[in-house]
């Protein structure tokens, strides 16, 4: 296929008898318009794609202070903080919820990253600690300095919801009276309660509850086995100082264990007088933890209570009970991401990104190279073209 460019009209001498020496010399072959196009648009193209590392790099390397976490997110300005400081290098403090953390490694690498909730967000901030190992002075204390991005900028943003949804736990502390108001306005449906670190905790009627109980003026003491070989002489010796044996312990396997009941006026001197029997005496407060759906509670005389459930096959029927002693109330529920989360990769900082800033200079040259040679060939060729049009008209 012929070249376009070296079929150019031949124009005719200056002066009539002269002979162009050069006429016969084919233009040099250029490449299609279109690959110059293509070419600058692809330039361009990966030029936006960079535009948020570029927007980084070119940010203030002083980090903006927003504080602490609780106190930001309970701030009613707090989304127009957080937008604000999105793609800038800033610094929060908080506690992390290491009980749902994440460890994160690369594919072929052996580097692991961490990847956490902040407590007291609602789980609206993440942060991801790329150090490995970390270094001290990031150890000794809960602050996290480093690029803010929006959760759902990152490219890897379904599969960390998907995950933490499915597989990810965090165990929430609830106040008695908060889930006591809940049950006495009714659970026919789903509820959100708070929880003791500020978060919300979406709960249905059939999400488990584990209430740990109380029992007032009862203590189990353990005794060790290799002085007391028998039950019998375990309680003989908590009896000859005092104690009110009402039952048996827990079952362990090096201790002897009895609950006895202790009075307010005689507590202190009987956990004296028994915690002396031997030096590795064990003493504590007798604790029960009662399983229940949040459908199977009740209130009853201004109290929590566990309704009566029906006999099983081969059991016999629970009667109603009335929780007394409530310590604490805890759930284990999901890790949900909301939509409006933002993510701190800590340490991150504009200087890391000066590589970019070179590629994109080299791109955005490359382009206009390619566009500037693709309006001059045009020009050119047009010229040629008016040129030679003015020639065919002298001749004719």
């Amino acid at each position: 296929m012929d070249d376009p460019a070296q079929k150019v009209p031949r124009l005719a001498p200056a002066v009539p008898g002269d002979v162009d020496e050069f006429a016969d010399i084919p233009n040099p072959r250029t490449r299609h318009p279109a690959l110059a196009i293509c070419a600058a648009l692809l330039a361009i193209f990966l030029v936006l794609k960079m535009r948020g590392d570029l927007a980084f790099f070119l940010s203030s390397s002083q980090p903006s202070d927003l504080g602490e976490a609780r106190a930001l997110m309970a701030n009613p300005k707090a989304p127009e903080v957080l937008a604000q400081g999105v793609n800038h290098l800033v610094r929060l403090r908080g506690i992390p919820d290491r009980e749902s953390a994440l460890q994160v490694d690369t594919k072929g690498s052996w580097t692991f990253t961490q990847f956490f909730r902040l407590l007291g967000t609602g789980s609206r901030i993440f942060v991801h600690r790329r150090e490995d190992p970390l270094p001290a002075f990031r150890a000794e204390e809960d602050v996290f300095e480093g690029r803010l991005v929006r959760f759902s900028d990152l490219p890897f943003e379904e599969a960390i919801r998907r995950y933490e949804a499915n597989h990810v736990t965090a165990t929430h502390f609830f106040k008695p009276p908060d889930v006591q108001r809940a049950v006495a306005a009714g659970v026919s449906s789903t509820i959100t309660l708070t929880d003791l670190a500020g978060d919300p905790v979406t709960l249905g009627p059939n999400d488990i509850l584990a209430i740990e109980l109380r029992h007032a003026g009862e203590v189990e003491v353990g005794l060790p086995v290799a002085r007391f070989p028998t039950p019998e002489a375990a309680r003989a010796a908590i009896v000859a100082r005092g104690g009110q044996v009402v039952g048996p312990g827990r079952t362990v396997a090096d201790r002897q264990t009895w609950i006895i009941k202790l009075t307010p006026e005689t507590r202190d001197k009987v956990m004296n007088d028994v915690g002396a029997i031997d030096y590795q005496s064990d003493l504590r407060d007798v604790r029960e933890t009662v399983k229940l759906r949040l459908s199977d509670l009740t209130v009853e005389g201004g109290t929590l209570a566990a309704r009566a459930s029906e006999a099983a096959a081969g059991a016999a029927p629970t009667p109603a009970r009335v929780l007394t002693g409530i310590d604490t109330i805890r759930t284990l529920a999901t890790v949900q991401v909301p939509p409006d989360a933002y993510l701190i990769v800590e340490a991150e900082t504009p200087r890391e990104h000066l590589s970019d800033a070179a590629i994109a200079a080299v791109l955005i040259a490359f382009a206009s190279v390619n566009l500037s040679g693709l309006i001059r060939g045009r020009r050119n060729a047009g010229s040629r073209g008016r040129k030679a049009g003015t020639e065919t008209e002298k001749e004719a």
